[in-house]
């Protein structure tokens, strides 16, 4: 996966004391303090997301949009990604994969949209707007599929 934007520096230093945390290494005085500290830290992170997520604008990364949207992780998207090479490799190949075969397999990658149909159509049709995966998206439309 390529990463499209840069950690920022207060996430890992959050996360190397929540490892510290979990393995011991404040002892057992004071962990209270930190935890709520980190909670706080949280909370302002969410926020913060949520402020950047008013900041995107859809039309210019509407896959990155989607994904933050469906809140997925970078594994799913990963995936999501690998799906896509594999269809667009069998379509290359003319080992063409049904639509409700991808639909079932996109929501066994995101078991939480199971059933949106308009989740998986959204993947192919947000891909295709920034010029990936068309003939993905050309197959799919043939296929029945609603995009």
């Amino acid at each position: 996966m390529k990463e499209l934007y840069p950690v920022p520096k207060g996430i890992i230093i959050g996360f190397s004391i929540i490892v510290k945390l979990v393995r011991g290494d404040y002892g057992t005085m004071g962990y209270e303090s930190e935890i709520i500290r980190l909670e706080e830290r949280v909370k302002f992170l969410e926020y913060r997301i949520k402020q950047l997520l008013q900041l995107v604008v859809p039309e210019k990364h509407p896959f990155t949009y989607l994904c933050l949207e469906s809140e997925l992780t970078e594994d799913q998207e990963d995936r999501i990604f690998q799906l896509m090479d594999e269809v667009q490799k069998g379509v290359g190949e003319g080992k063409l994969m049904r639509h409700e075969e991808f639909e079932e397999r996109v929501y066994n990658i995101v078991p939480a949209r199971r059933g949106n149909y308009s989740f998986a159509e959204g993947i192919v049709a947000t891909l295709n707007e920034t010029n990936q995966y068309a003939e993905v998206y050309q197959h799919m439309k043939k296929d029945g599929m609603n995009i």
